[in-house]
Parts: C-alpha cells; structure tokens; sequence
C-alpha cells in the first residue's frame, strides 16, 4: 500500500486519521501501521511524498518488464489518493513535476486504476480562504487596507462558485461541488477514468482536532532516518549566485536542513569529484545526528572547494549503495545536490537504477543549468520509481532540500 505523506493537508493526512482510528480507544497503534506501511512501500518501490509522486511511479513502473504481473508488487500495490488525482491518472493526464507530460492516446489498460471506496471513505474539505492587503502606517503596526472593491470581488467569486458555472469548472478540475449534481459524461470523473460517483462513501470532513492528534502521534511513530548528503564541488559549482557562490548556496541550504534530524536519526557527507577524478570523498561518515555530527558536517562542507569534473552517477550509485539497508525500520535515502550532467563517471542512468536497493530513496536536487527534464535525469526517473528529481534555484534551495529530508529523517 503506497499512502502519501500525512504532513500534507489531503488524502494523506486524512487516511492516516482513519487507520488511527481518529483516536477512538482500541485503535490500532500507530508504530505497526506505520512499520507495515513502511514496508509495503519499500516493496512497491514507491516514494514518499504527494499523492501525484506514488502515482507517476505507478505510471512509470508498470510499463516495465513484468511489472504487472500476477503476484509483482506493483500488481499488488493499493495506492491511497483522490479522485481527482486517480483519474488524471487514468486520463493520461500529467502528475506533479515528476511526470509532467500527458501520456498519448491508447495508453495500456495496465497503467490505469479503479477506485475502491471502502466504507469510512471520508472526503477533503477544500475552503475559500480570503486573502487581507495590509499596510503598515508605522513600524510593527499592520493595517487593513483591503477596499470594497476588492470585498466585493472575492464575494462574487465565492456567489460564481456556488452558481452552475462555477460548479461545472470544479467537475472539470476532478472535485465534486457541494450538495446534488450531474458529471458530464466524458468529463474527468467520469466511469471510464476509474471512479464510481454512485460509491457508497461517508464524505464529511475530518475534525482539526483530529488531524492535530493523527499528526502528533504520527511524528511519534516514525522509523529512524538515515540521510546521505552528496554534494557537487565540480567546477561549475563556484560559479556566482545571488549571495556569493552556488557551493555557498548549498552550504547554507544544508546548514538549514540539519536543524531537522532528531538523535535518532543518521546523517553523512560526501562530495564529488574526490579521491580520484571519477569518484567522491566521504568528508563526513554516515551516523548518528549528534550535535558534534551536525557540526562536523557544516564545518567539512564549509571547508570544501569546487574544481574538477562531474562523476554525478559514480556518486549517485556509490551513495546508494552506503546509505541502503534493507531494513524496513530505517527509513535510507541519498540525496545529491547537483548543478551538471555526468562528465566522467563512465555509468548510464541504467545503471544507477539498477543499483538502488529495496526501500532506499534517491533523491537529486538541481541548481543551475541541469534541469529535471533534461536527458540523463528524466531517463534516470523513468528508469526507476525509486527516483525523484526536484529542480531548485539559489532562492528556493533551503526549502526543497529541507521538504526532501524531512520526508525521510524522524526528528526524533
């Protein structure tokens, strides 16, 4: 079963509300379901993260060689997600930044889902939130400075939602409207993208207080984290950036980031080139996130220097291979901080995904003129379900790399 990350507002955060029992006594302990979660995922090969990731690696996996075969795990995986999100699915549509193209027409039937709506089935409370311009008349005092023309927009927006227009463009984005209604057939929720609109289903909402809880005890039943941080300190990464250089950038990024591993969890440091030109140099070794760990790791990448050529996927199969476990309980993933294409490592995206192990995440950021969508980084993500490639910039570095460990470190 492959569940989308519960620190999401979503089908994520709501599933997992109901697997907890939303916290009626004698519901099952949130240590096994996340351990036997954990484990079928790393079975299926799927990554944490949103709805729309485990379903571009559904997308992605079951064109392979047996994949859909009787008794594969990807033939046997349920996939926790919406309607709107399965049937962009089964559509062809395209699925968050990891699979941003439109499959053609005629697409197999294997890639394709149907909908289960079991009997707690809630549904996702999407609300209207208006927004306030503010203005500040003196130093710490903020003041309203929304007009009545801008009100009066916003209500009408909120009156043209509710009225048959509005309703038909939540249908076409995939979301039921409130209260009794018609889907157009051919539309997106339609029979032949996998959904049932005549499903028996409870689609009430879950409770804030509930969801606080179910995110509480979430964070308290999580395996332990081990992260490896691979950085490039090829040439190209001393060139200028915003605040100093792009290896300054990432220094500060992963100086960030750090502040989220718990003493449970596992860190280490490498960069490449190191050692010889095709490979990397370990500066910090895996292990526990002490506090003199997390320095070590600030201070090494503090004292690194970018030269040389990019071994990217050397680096990429070499840190798999140290950080995976095989251990359903540790939660493993290396991830790579890049700014090029491979230059000298002599391997192909092939190889790199024959390399990763069961339930061991990868994870490649870019910065700089390496893009996700460029040829060796989108064959290495259709080659592997295991996968993911974000794309970053020098401003919005911290927070993907930050969201990336989180999704694999406990905190505690």
């Amino acid at each position: 079963m492959a569940r989308p990350d519960p620190d999401a507002p979503g089908a994520g955060a709501v599933s997992t509300a109901v697997l907890y029992g939303q916290g009626a006594p004698g519901a099952l302990d949130p240590g096994q379901v996340e351990g036997a979660l954990a484990a079928a995922r790393a079975q299926g090969g799927f990554p944490t993260g949103s709805s729309a990731a485990q379903l571009c690696a559904y997308r992605r996996a079951t064109p392979s060689v047996g994949a859909m075969m009787p008794g594969s795990a990807v033939a046997r995986t349920a996939v926790i997600t919406t309607e709107q999100e399965l049937a962009r699915l089964d559509r062809g549509d395209p699925l968050g930044t990891s699979c941003p193209d439109a499959v053609p027409d005629g697409m197999s039937r294997d890639v394709r889902l149907d909908a289960v709506y079991p009997s707690d089935t809630h549904g996702l409370d999407f609300q209207i939130a208006r927004m306030a311009w503010t203005a500040s008349s003196r130093p710490g005092v903020a003041t309203s400075r929304t007009t009545d023309e801008q009100a009066s927009v916003a209500r009408d927006f909120e009156d043209w939602l509710g009225a048959e227009d509005g309703r038909g463009a939540l249908l076409a984005e995939g979301l039921r409207p409130p209260g009794d209604f018609a889907a157009p057939r051919g539309g997106l929720l339609d029979s032949q993208n996998g959904v049932d609109l005549n499903a028996e289903a409870d689609l009430s909402g879950v409770s804030a207080d509930v969801l606080a809880d179910m995110l509480a005890r979430h964070r308290d039943a999580q395996p332990r984290g081990r992260v490896l941080l691979a950085v490039d300190t090829s040439g190209s990464m001393d060139a200028g950036a915003p605040t100093g250089t792009r290896l300054d950038v990432v220094r500060g990024a992963v100086g960030g980031a750090l502040r989220l591993a718990g003493p449970r969890d596992e860190v280490g440091l490498w960069v490449f080139p190191g050692g010889v030109a095709s490979g990397h140099q370990e500066l910090v070794p895996v292990g526990p996130a002490a506090p003199d760990r997390l320095d070590q790791v600030r201070r090494s990448l503090g004292t690194a220097r970018a030269s040389g050529n990019t071994p990217l996927y050397r680096a990429m199969v070499d840190g798999v291979g140290a950080v995976g476990t095989g251990d359903p309980t540790v939660t493993s993933g290396a991830v790579v901080i890049t700014d090029g294409e491979d230059t000298n490592s002599g391997l192909t995206p092939q190889a790199v995904a024959t390399a990763l192990r069961a339930g061991t995440r990868l994870t490649v950021i870019t910065l700089g003129e390496i893009r996700c969508n460029g040829p060796g980084l989108s064959t290495l993500t259709a080659a592997s379900s295991q996968v993911e490639c974000r794309d970053a910039d020098p401003a919005n570095l911290g927070p993907v790399l930050e969201d990336t460990v989180d999704d694999i470190w406990s905190g505690r």
